[in-house]
């Protein structure tokens, strides 16, 4: 398995969340974060008070900071349908 498809979420006292093998983010509000991973999974952290701390698409790492409440994982739109047809 190649290194990008797997990526590592550490959250620091419900206040810093740090991802890697982010490939893209795709939005950013003080209440959702969503990110593009490079295995076609798609990260959603939400919380309260949220703000991107930095982006790195050469590290594929993310930081953010705030309340993080919630962590989601999805498949970004059209990958699931086109997995279940090949």
């Amino acid at each position: 398995m190649d290194d990008k498809n797997l990526h590592t979420v550490q959250i620091d006292g419900q206040k810093r969340i740090y991802v890697t093998a982010v490939r893209d983010v795709e939005s950013v509000t003080d209440e959702k974060i969503s990110l593009l991973l490079f295995n076609d999974k798609k990260l959603t952290v939400i919380g309260q008070s949220l703000k991107m701390g930095g982006f790195s698409k050469q590290n594929a790492t993310f930081v953010a900071e705030g309340v993080v409440l919630e962590v989601k994982y999805g498949y970004k739109k059209g990958s699931l349908i086109k997995k279940l047809l090949k």
